[in-house]
């Protein structure tokens, strides 16, 4: 009973001294995150100091100096918001699918959603502009669009296999030699490069 008792005892400790260091890499984090933001903040043509970033924080929109507000909460502070939504979707992306693959270094290449992104792409580059829509809506709705489709095909092979992860694995990287294949069929178009940069994740448009 004595040596239960202490076995408990010591795996509680163990849990504690790994709870008190993630909480102080979350800290650290924030520190680092908050830090990194007022460098992009004071990042830019104007030249803006730490200081007057810091007063235009706390002024607000609606403060005196209207050259601060409008550089500050018109022009830098909705890319930054935008980094940081982004960065954390990426970041949630990621560990749903490392935790569902049960593999630290699972990434939308491994199931072939990257692969389909690069092919939706390259299918709006070439034939895109046969819409009345601009091109810098059609790319990245078509990207996803594809991706969505990698999410099904993967999801149909999972059902029809076995939802482990190594199927899905597998099925991942069947869709994904499926796609950079199909990527490869709009290399023969006179928009090649266009094609070749939206394979790399460019969404610039041609």
């Amino acid at each position: 009973m004595t040596i239960a008792l202490s076995k408990v005892d010591f795996v509680r400790g163990d849990y504690r001294r790994a709870s008190r260091y993630r909480q102080l890499g979350l800290a650290l984090s924030v520190l680092a995150l908050t830090g990194l933001m007022l460098l992009d903040l004071t990042t830019g043509p104007s030249g803006m100091p730490l200081n007057d970033v810091l007063k235009g924080l706390i002024a607000g929109p609606a403060g005196e100096d209207r050259m601060t507000a409008t550089i500050l909460w018109q022009l830098r502070m909705p890319q930054t918001v935008m980094g940081l939504v982004v960065g954390a979707c990426l970041g949630l992306a990621g560990l749903q699918m490392q935790t569902i693959l049960d593999n630290p270094l699972a990434s939308p290449f491994t199931l072939g959603f990257s692969a389909a992104a690069g092919f939706g792409a390259a299918l709006a580059i070439m034939f895109g502009g046969a819409l009345a829509i601009p091109d810098y809506f059609v790319v990245p709705i078509s990207a996803f669009a594809m991706t969505l489709v990698a999410c099904g095909l993967v999801y149909l092979i999972a059902t029809l296999r076995g939802a482990s992860p190594e199927i899905l694995v597998l099925g991942g990287i069947a869709v994904s030699f499926f796609f950079n294949r199909s990527s490869r069929c709009c290399s023969f178009s006179p928009r090649l490069r266009c094609c070749s940069r939206s394979s790399f994740g460019s969404l610039a448009v041609c």
